[in-house]
């Protein structure tokens, strides 16, 4: 048996592997289920919800789901995923053994304690089908792979089968219909059709604990505390049991009632024989059945669990002697024994598709494998010579055939692991070495004709010999390791011994290394001998067991595989790199670049020279490399199938290229290859950053061309080029992006541009300073163009003077009225003074404001391009270069050094004309439709309705239609009797809480019901003409969601309704009226009637009118957060003693809660909770009062008192119950059941100083007069049990009880059918579908 992972934890009672991903389920006493991840060895994750020991789980096959059953009576369905518990199922009155998704209905399947077995529909969360028939715990029960048969086991000593093809029929019900149906299906629930028992089988002389399934065959197999494993086949005809031991055969009847045994076969014990009975059977039949029924014995303690292997044909059997034994399911030997000191085994757990099981046990929980799966192969040049099956193959990598080429002997079928192991392959001489573990190391040695390839089945006779390792070391010689004398034999094809050398090291194991060379394996070292000079040619210090030698085709490189490890080498054993992997390596080959390509359990890896890995291709499945072409992988498969593998070798190439200093190929692949990857952009930063600047400028092109402009400058940054900030801001511009157009332009120091940006996007306080800064530059041409765009003249006219304009700038100053400046202008030109034009009207040239200042374009707003996301969060910090672009300040002249520049010619030549061109372009691909992302699609509207005459007035009212009303809309749309109390239909809502809660004393209800249903609605207050309406309230809405409708009149004028929304000028429009005063009272009473402030109801807040064309859901007077202050207030009477106002809140919130509403499906949960914790403090609360009542009978008051302290209360409530049990006992000298308060007290490590003082006090008194009780009271607290709610008595464990539906309440069976004296509600005894509180749980 080969362990492949092992915990250690608590006792694990429950084990499921998950079908496809390498996961683990492991359930334990504590309560605590845990999901590992046996592959990599690492816990994914726990789940903690169940109270007490959670003895069963199990995956769904094709959802996120899993399923768990405990002792605490509740099967609970996980997602994984969310790492939460869905829902819980609740139903069974005892602890839960299993639970089982079925493989294709929406079905759970449980076994319990309380001797049924139930079916669930998980989908409606709804018990479907109730299997009564046993008489003792059901231990297990399991789905068929194939058939509608579940099959169970239980200690009454019977195996049972059931027929549940009819309940598969009835599936076909959709999970809407439940509740509507439910009265129609609870007869079935027992003793009805949809499961019937199919067989019954006996046979075992003790309970039987665990029965399931063969995969494909009709066989079941079961254990018992009887220690046996029998196997039983399933036909038409009856079913039979065979014992080996004396080889006699029983015969059960179908019905499993009466048998008769038969002896077959002359038996001698000794003297003793017994003769055949009844010959009339027919001994055909009866060899038929003998071949596959069996009676496997050998355990020395009770069997806990026994399964098929999936995969091989045995049986696998674990039991409380603290051993694991495997079987042969053909002849019933056993073949395999694994023991453990001190553990005892509970479960088993078999993968349905890999050859793994899983046995948990008292300290945790081991995975492990029967059998080596990887095939023995050798490969050799063009060629790959391996064991399939009895076979030896050869594959030919060339033409990719596979040929059988001989038979070889069998291993032994009554041992595991002595398959072959290792194959050696002379080429030269077709010689083969098979090289297994039988007899702790022992080789064949075959010789292939060379003129034909047998396929016949006869086994050629092939020399043998023992040994640790066998392998070729040259074209006509192998060496043998003799582990005992730690010596090499070297030996001919004939088998004789040609030569004989000691060995250096202490060795394990031997591999090739070369022509005449051997590696030699020991603990801590591998060496490289030469038997025939006797000579050690290299060594190596290893920290693991090297498992597996790989050599290159060259011979140049080694590597030394591990369980974890890779170690590359040279020839001499030089090591050259080491590579830990946290998950186990299972084989690798080397390529023809040097390049080591080795796989694991889930992925093909690679690793360089140097140490570099990485992942090339995830596996589904492992695989053992064979040989490596190009980018073909020839890989073995665990079924003995070679199969090519294409893998993309470019990531590796392209490493190894730059660790080779091949520049010239490292710069084609960057050029004509896909490597974009973050990954590898970081791998070049790290030591090659100017490779890494190439795949910068390839990143930044594909930014550009997909339009992702944020990213596209978070690249740029990195490259900070001229050229592609040129291209950064063209871009932008066609995209309306002006922050980063702006940041562009500043970047290519583009001053002409940037001036321009400024003065369409209105940002006149940048295009000043861009006026000094090229004042300051000296650039006169761009100084005069900021001075046109902002309009200043008088910096024109100064402009123009100072570059010797004066002309220019005395004709500017005159035409504006700057008359001091023109005056002296005049002066300076003298006789030059130029002729201003006469009779024509001077006016300022401003260019006109942009409509947009400052900030991006309007564009029209589109989801979000699925290719987005995968630019690695694109314009993460764009807002920031925003700013930055924004805040540069520009008063500050710029460097001298960056005066060169500052030539705006450099950048392409395109002028400011060039922008113009680029808006029209974008203003005509704005207007066409069948490009960009605008989608312009016909849209569904109605026809055009003609427009209205202004001046007409229509005399003909059509009143609109009315819809539905609100009430039918909320009975229609909900299964919830508190929304059908809400809408005053109590007929309803009363079928619904008996179909759900079994409720039938509706009396408490009532001032519920009528709440609910007033404070759903409330009535407008009357105008003058308008008659008194209804509203219905609808929840969870600030404002009303009247869309669409008509406001309610108090006239019935044709165009007055607008007068309800204060449209008043709209209504004198119509008509042409212009004095309204007359119109006064007829404008204010339609909108004052239209329009109410609804008075405030105290349970409803937040209510609004709903509209009878949405329909939501009516607004509730009863909410769950106000239960809390209602607890609160129960449990600070409980602390102070009063348990009347105590019993009377607790009442309450049991009378509340079947009429409430949640929304989320975790408070559904904490809903139902409420209900089990109210029902212990409501019985335990009867109990005290009756108990106080009873003055004149101390015996039953004891009784009472010590009933109390089995309620599932507070801490604190606990301990005051116990203190009272404890002081009620002692005064009646019941000094034993004082004591046991006492200790009980103790354990609960009080906080009180007097209650500890008095518990111990107690305890030394009653151990100071012998712990004797002086009266006998009905009361055995060794014993689990549950006090009957109405008669206060103890139901034991294993005694029949009946039970409330709806607070859980358990009651001696006399009180079927009274009214639930706990929750003074529900039937006893009758059957529900459970609390429906929320929409969440139809959904």
């Amino acid at each position: 048996m080969l362990v492949k992972f092992e915990i250690k934890s608590n006792r694990v009672k429950g084990l499921c592997f998950h079908s496809w991903r390498p996961w683990i389920l492991a359930s334990m006493t504590t309560g605590v289920i845990q999901l590992w991840d046996h592959f990599m060895g690492i816990l994914i994750g726990d789940f903690r919800q169940h109270r007490g020991p959670v003895r069963s789980v199990h995956f769904h096959t094709s959802q996120p789901l899993f399923v768990s059953g405990g002792d605490d009576f509740k099967i609970k369905v996980w997602n994984y995923e969310l790492h939460q518990c869905l829902f819980t199922l609740l139903g069974h009155h005892d602890y839960i053994r299993t639970v089982q998704f079925h493989h294709e209905a929406p079905w759970i399947l449980s076994a319990s304690d309380d001797q049924t077995i139930r079916i669930w529909n998980w989908q409606s969360r709804t018990c479907i089908s109730v299997l009564n028939g046993h008489s003792h715990y059901v231990m297990c029960a399991s789905f068929n792979p194939k058939e509608d048969i579940v099959v169970s086991a239980s200690l009454d000593q019977t195996i049972r089968v059931w027929d549940i093809g009819a309940l598969r029929k009835k599936s076909t019900v959709s999970p809407a219909d439940d509740i509507l149906e439910l009265s129609q299906m609870n007869p079935d629930f027992f003793g009805g059709v949809d499961a019937v028992v199919k067989y019954v089988l006996e046979g075992h002389n003790r309970g039987v604990t665990w029965v399931s399934f063969h995969p494909t065959l009709p066989w079941i197999v079961s254990c018992a505390d009887d220690r046996q494993v029998k196997v039983w086949h399933m036909e038409e005809e009856p079913l039979i049991e065979v014992c080996v031991v004396c080889n006699c055969i029983v015969a059960y009847s179908g019905g499993g009632k009466s048998y008769a045994m038969l002896c077959i076969y002359l038996v001698e014990y000794s003297d003793l024989r017994l003769s055949v009975l009844n010959i009339q059977f027919i001994s055909s039949e009866l060899e038929k059945y003998k071949k596959v029924i069996l009676t496997l014995k050998g355990h020395m303690n009770n069997v806990s669990c026994v399964l098929f292997h999936a995969r091989q044909n045995v049986i696998v059997s674990n039991s409380e002697d603290k051993s694991i034994r495997v079987w042969d399911a053909t002849n019933g030997t056993a073949l395999q024994i694994y023991k453990k000191k001190h553990d005892k085994f509970w479960i088993l757990a078999g993968h349905p598709e890999m050859n793994l099981l899983a046995a948990g046990h008292d300290s945790g929980m081991i995975v492990y494998k029967l059998k080596r799966e990887r095939p023995a192969f050798s490969v050799s040049a063009n060629a790959l010579v391996y064991v399939k099956g009895r076979f030896l193959c050869v594959f030919e990598y060339s033409t990719q055939k596979d040929t059988q080429l001989i038979p070889i002997r069998q291993p032994d079928f009554n041992k595991l692991n002595q398959a072959p192991r290792i194959l050696s392959y002379s080429p030269a001489e077709n010689a083969v070495l098979v090289c297994s573990d039988t007899d702790g190391g022992s080789y064949e040695l075959y010789i292939i004709p060379q003129d034909s390839y047998g396929r016949g089945d006869a086994v050629q006779d092939a020399k043998k010999g023992t040994g640790g390792s066998a392998v070729f070391i040259a074209r006509n010689r192998f060496a043998v390791l003799e582990r005992s004398t730690n010596k090499v034999l070297i030996k001919n094809l004939t088998n004789d011994v040609v030569n004989k050398s000691v060995l250096p090291v202490a060795t394990n194991a031997i591999f090739y290394a070369g022509k005449g060379n051997l590696l030699c394996r020991s603990e801590n070292e591998v060496v490289i001998f030469d038997p025939q000079q006797m000579i050690v040619l290299g060594d190596l210090q290893t920290s693991f067991v090297v498992r597996y030698v790989v050599w290159s085709p060259d011979m140049k490189s080694v590597a030394l595989l591990g369980l974890h490890t890779i170690v590359l080498a040279d020839k001499n054993l030089v090591q050259r790199c080491n590579r830990h992997e946290t998950i186990r390596v299972k084989s690798g080959a080397w390529d023809d670049n040097g390049v080591f390509i080795y796989t694991t359990l889930t992925h093909i890896k690679y690793c360089l020279p140097n140490g570099e890995s990485g992942i090339i291709k995830t596996l589904d499945v492992p695989v053992y490399v064979t040989k490596i072409y190009g980018s073909t992988i020839f890989c073995l498969d665990r079924d003995g199938i070679s199969r090519p593998i294409i893998i993309d070798s470019t990531e590796y190439i392209f490493k190894l290229s730059l660790l080779r200093k091949r520049y010239d190929q490292v710069m084609s692949m960057i050029m004509n290859s896909e490597l974009c990857g973050q990954a590898m952009i970081a791998y070049l930063k790290k030591g090659f950053p100017q490779a890494a600047l190439h795949f910068e400028r390839s990143r930044c092109n594909l930014a550009l061309k997909s339009g992702n402009i944020e990213k596209a400058l978070e690249l740029g940054k990195k490259i900070n080029e001229k050229d592609y900030w040129y291209r950064l801001g063209v871009d932008s511009l066609w995209q309306g992006n002006a922050g980063i157009v702006e940041y562009a332009y500043q970047k290519t120091r583009n001053f002409e541009r940037l001036s321009f940006h400024y003065l369409i996007t209105g940002n006149l306080k940048k295009l000043s300073k861009m006026m000094k800064i090229a004042e300051v530059k000296n650039e006169v041409m761009g100084q005069f163009h900021d001075a046109l765009y902002l309009g200043d003249v008088q910096e024109r006219v100064k402009i123009l003077e100072n570059a010797g304009h004066l002309p220019l700038a005395y004709v500017t100053a005159s035409l504006h009225g700057l008359h001091d400046i023109a005056e002296r202008l005049a002066s300076n030109l003298g006789e030059n003074l130029p002729s201003l034009p006469e009779g024509k009207k001077a006016s300022l040239l401003i260019p006109p404001s942009p409509v947009l200042c400052a900030g991006d374009w309007p564009l029209l707003r589109v989801s979000e391009d699925i290719f987005e996301g995968g630019l690695d969060e694109a314009g993460r910090g764009v807002d920031e270069d925003y700013e930055e672009a924004v805040d540069v300040d520009y008063e500050e002249p710029f460097d001298a050094d960056l005066g060169e520049a500052l030539n705006t010619g450099e950048v392409d030549g395109m002028e400011n004309e060039g922008i113009a061109v680029v808006a029209e372009e974008a203003v005509k691909h704005e207007g066409n439709d069948k490009v960009g992302g605008w989608d312009h699609e016909d849209l569904d509207l109605p026809p055009e309705m003609p427009e209205a005459d202004s001046n007409a007035c229509s005399s003909v009212f059509v009143a609109p239609s009315p819809g539905m009303p609100v009430i039918q809309i909320w009975v229609q749309r909900s299964s919830l009797a508190a929304e059908h109390a809400a809408a005053g239909n109590f007929e309803i809502a009363m079928r619904l809480l008996y179909r759900q809660l079994g409720i039938r004393n509706f009396s408490p209800l009532r001032t519920q019901f009528i709440d609910l249903h007033m404070g759903s609605h409330t009535y407008l207050p009357d105008c003058t003409s308008a008659p008194v309406a209804s509203a219905a309230l609808e929840r969870g809405e600030s404002a009303s969601p009247n869309v669409g409708g008509h406001p309610a009149l108090s006239s019935n004028s044709s165009r007055l309704d607008e007068n309800a929304t204060g449209g008043y000028m709209a209504t004198t429009g119509h008509l042409g009226i212009r004095n309204i005063q007359p119109w006064g009272t007829q404008f204010t009473d339609p909108h004052m009637g239209s329009h109410t402030h609804l008075p405030d109801y105290a349970s409803a807040p937040g209510a609004s009118v709903a509209s009878p064309n949405v329909g939501g859901h009516p607004a509730l007077s009863t909410k769950f957060s106000r239960l809390d202050e209602k607890v609160t207030d129960g449990y600070m009477a409980t602390t102070d003693g009063k348990f009347s106002d105590a019993l009377g809140y607790f009442m309450s919130i049991m009378h509340t809660i079947p009429l409430i509403v949640v929304e989320r499906m975790e408070e559904v949960e904490k809903v139902k909770e409420l209900v089990i914790t109210i029902k212990e403090y409501v019985l335990g609360f009867k109990m005290e009062l009756k108990r106080r009542e009873l003055k004149d009978d101390p015996v039953r008051q004891q009784e009472l008192a010590a009933y109390l302290t089995h309620c599932n209360l507070q801490p604190l409530h606990t301990r005051l119950a116990l203190l009272n049990a404890m002081s009620v006992c002692y005064k009646a000298q019941n000094l034993r059941s004082a004591a046991n308060f006492a200790q009980r007290l103790l354990e609960t490590e009080p906080s009180d100083e007097y209650q500890d003082r008095m518990a111990r006090q107690v305890v030394q008194a009653a151990a100071a007069r012998s712990m004797h009780d002086a009266t006998q009271l009905n009361y055995d607290f060794r014993s689990p049990f549950v006090v009957c709610g109405a008669t206060f008595v103890p139901i034991y464990r294993g005694q029949k009880y009946v039970t409330c539906p709806y607070c859980t309440a358990q009651f001696v069976p006399s009180q079927q059918g009274q009214i639930c004296a706990v929750c003074e509600l529900a039937e006893i005894g009758s059957e529900g579908s459970g609390l429906m509180c929320s929409h969440s749980q139809i959904t």
